[in-house]
């Protein structure tokens, strides 16, 4: 038996993570020789590729009102929970106001676009996908409203932020998606084709960001924190997700999705919190590398699991 699971795990390594940590290589590496600034591209993923995605993937999604429901609250509890954790760790090992906040940031924000959406299709397919991108709003809503002010906690004040989330077009998609989806409006062919096609372009170039953001990042100093930091977002958050959808007896589609999401490694994302609102940046893009890195083994073994799980 044990050596079956082995076989398992490689299989989907093989299949699932091999595809994804591939087109991060191969990015990391363009973004070693030439120093790419990603900054024109992540504002095409951020202003039409992704919009799109949702776009195509809400306006055409079977979930119910209860899927939805379930997907976001288990999201928000869990977010709610590992940021609980990781405050509690900061505390007991005794960090600065600086570092605590950086801490929190690590431990509780989960990559779900760069890394989760493509994981999540290339593991179920175009339903998973569907809960992914709900799953992957709430937590931009989230992260871009308590993440900014966890960060901005260690030192700046978050009252000028909290507009940038005024100005990311995805919950107006999300919105206008669902109105078209509930009302069963049809969408013109050439919108929807159009979009779908610019959609289809997000999730790689989501993955290409990750790699190029990777290739900026070194680990620093305080290398035990990191490692605490990272192995409770890749260790902890999934026992934590996995508890949750138990305990609430989430449906299994739902419960998978968020599982996998959930157990993301630390997002990209910290950094940008960080340098802009006065974090320790140096602290979180270690974080990320070694969360990223190790998050290829504990995802392997997470989804040759996780297909049992109810």
């Amino acid at each position: 038996m044990p050596s079956f699971s082995i076989i398992i795990m490689l299989s989907i390594f093989y299949n699932v993570i091999a595809p994804v940590a591939l087109i991060t290589c191969l990015a990391y590496i363009v973004g070693r020789l030439f120093q790419v600034d990603t900054r024109p591209l992540s504002k095409v993923i951020i202003y039409l590729a992704t919009p799109a995605l949702i776009f195509s993937s809400l306006s055409k999604s079977t979930l119910r009102a209860d899927d939805l429901g379930e997907l976001a609250s288990v999201g928000i509890l869990s977010t709610v929970l590992m940021a609980l954790i990781g405050w509690m760790v900061s505390r007991f090992l005794n960090l600065d106001k600086r570092s605590t906040s950086a801490f929190v940031l690590g431990t509780s924000v989960a990559n779900a676009g760069n890394f989760g959406l493509p994981l999540t299709t290339f593991a179920f397919g175009e339903d998973g996908l569907s809960r992914g991108i709900v799953l992957f709003i709430i937590f931009n809503i989230l992260y871009n409203t308590v993440g900014i002010f966890i960060a901005a906690s260690g030192s700046a004040s978050p009252r000028h932020a909290m507009m940038n989330i005024l100005r990311v077009p995805n919950p107006y998609v999300a919105a206008v998606a669902l109105m078209v989806n509930l009302g069963e409006y049809a969408v013109p062919i050439p919108i929807e084709r159009g979009l779908d096609l610019l959609g289809q372009a997000s999730l790689p170039l989501m993955i290409v960001i990750l790699g190029l953001r990777l290739a900026n990042t070194q680990i620093t100093g305080q290398l035990l924190h990191v490692g605490i930091a990272a192995g409770i977002r890749i260790l902890i958050a999934p026992i934590i997700a996995i508890l949750l959808t138990t305990i609430l007896a989430v449906e299994t589609p739902n419960a998978n999705v968020l599982i996998l999401i959930s157990s993301m490694p630390t997002a990209v994302l910290t950094i940008v919190y960080a340098e802009e609102f006065g974090s320790d940046a140096d602290f979180l893009s270690s974080v990320v590398l070694v969360s990223t890195l190790g998050s290829f083994l504990s995802l392997s073994v997470l989804l040759t699991f996780l297909p049992t799980i109810s």
